[in-house]
């Protein structure tokens, strides 16, 4: 469904990870980003319904898993 989350840590910090999650399309200039768009059928939605504390905690948790 989408890509692996095992190196979020090798490309995303964490304030451009939140960035992301409010405004994926904003990202679709990043080399990188844009074969995502065309390897996947669906895109990331933007995130509207959480708040910026939310969206800074899940970047915590997935900059921090393990």
């Amino acid at each position: 469904m989408g890509p692996s989350l095992a190196n979020v840590t090798s490309n995303w910090e964490k304030a451009d990870l939140v960035s992301y999650f409010k405004n994926p399309k904003a990202f679709l200039s990043i080399p990188r980003m844009a074969v995502l768009k065309e390897k996947y059928s669906k895109e990331m939605p933007a995130q509207e319904k959480m708040t910026s504390d939310e969206l800074e905690r899940l970047a915590e948790y997935l900059l921090n898993r393990k």
